[in-house]
């Protein structure tokens, strides 16, 4: 998921208009030292995969394309300023 962040940030600071409301988001996952997190991260996601088994890994995987969508979700709900339903 960290490296979705950091692959979006890049491209979005490149052509992103300047001081836009989301500009302090696209800063702190542009920042270098986010890039130097995700790479940290994925080498520990990586390493947990190596060790485990297909079923393991498939599980990873899903988890992993399941949990980008649901970012997915929050973001384009954010722009397109959707109100965030809970009910208790």
């Amino acid at each position: 998921m960290l490296s979705i962040y950091w692959d979006v940030a890049g491209a979005i600071t490149r052509e992103a208009a300047p001081n836009n409301r989301y500009q302090a988001w696209i800063d702190t996952y542009a920042d270098p030292a986010f890039g130097e997190a995700v790479a940290r991260v994925i080498a520990i996601a990586d390493a947990a995969a190596a060790t485990a088994t297909p079923a393991g890994r498939a599980a990873m995987l899903s988890a992993f394309g399941r949990s980008a969508q649901y970012e997915w979700l929050f973001w384009d709900g954010a722009y397109q300023e959707r109100g965030w339903p809970i009910s208790g």
